[in-house]
């Protein structure tokens, strides 16, 4: 059941690079949430430390991250790409390292415009429903409400299964394209799309009405990184844009 620290959250999307200078004080802290939380993540998996591990440019080179903030501190965070699947060089990509040329053949099928979500992270003490409801599910709907806005084909992610990532995008409509495949550090992953018509047939989530409340409510910082999506500069949310016409009654 959600509770009322509800009205104390709000949905940020930022460009990962340069951000507006009046709203600098909000990168900088998703930028700072995102560094400790994966920090921590290194350490737990006894990630050994390299000299090029956990560098900025793991952040800066993705197209802009979403974040959620809970009394002006931000408290979870995920990071979104556009990438071309007709192009080698996003073949070639290091997120495609557990993708065969299998699941990239069946990836294709869907479309060759997608977006890439990755590096969740969600501060500690915000992990166990603290808000009465889970952030982590509250993600699928904001992944969702993107793919639905976004000119791509579909969302594509590599959830975490030890971390039950895969059951909360699952059920807000994502299919899998490969299930329980090794990730490395003792860690299983899924490969996950989420397509449009396969979203839609989803739209009864318990958290959908606040997924809504909340894209409509949203901060955007930096818009011109978010010319990939259709009409982006309406602040409503895909269930409002769809609404059926009401009929007149007389």
């Amino acid at each position: 059941m959600q509770n009322n620290q509800n009205a104390n959250l709000q949905l940020v999307l930022c460009s990962v690079r340069e951000p507006e200078q009046k709203y600098r004080d909000y990168y900088e802290k998703i930028y700072k949430c995102w560094n400790s939380v994966w920090e921590a993540a290194y350490t737990e998996a006894k990630y050994k430390k390299r000299s090029d591990d956990l560098k900025s440019d793991a952040f800066t080179r993705q197209d802009y991250v979403a974040a959620f903030f809970h009394e002006n501190e931000c408290v979870a965070f995920i990071l979104f790409r556009h990438v071309d699947l007709s192009l080698q060089t996003t073949l070639d990509d290091s997120f495609f390292t557990q993708w065969s040329e299998i699941h990239r053949k069946a990836l294709s099928k869907i479309g060759h415009k997608m977006v890439i979500c990755g590096n969740l992270g969600i501060a500690p003490t915000f992990r166990h429903n603290l808000l009465g409801f889970s952030l982590r599910d509250l993600f699928g709907g904001l992944i969702t409400e993107i793919t639905l806005q976004a000119n791509a084909d579909a969302t594509i992610a590599t959830p975490r299964r030890d971390r039950n990532m895969h059951g909360a995008a699952y059920r807000w409509g994502a299919i899998p394209i490969a299930q329980d495949i090794p990730w490395g550090y003792g860690i299983q992953i899924d490969l996950i799309a989420f397509c449009k018509e396969h979203i839609l047939q989803h739209r009864n989530h318990e958290l959908q009405s606040l997924s809504d409340q909340l894209w409509q409510n949203k901060l955007i910082i930096g818009s011109d990184v978010f010319e990939p999506f259709k009409g982006f500069k309406n602040t409503q949310p895909y269930s409002l844009q769809n609404l059926e016409p009401k009929k007149k009654i007389g």
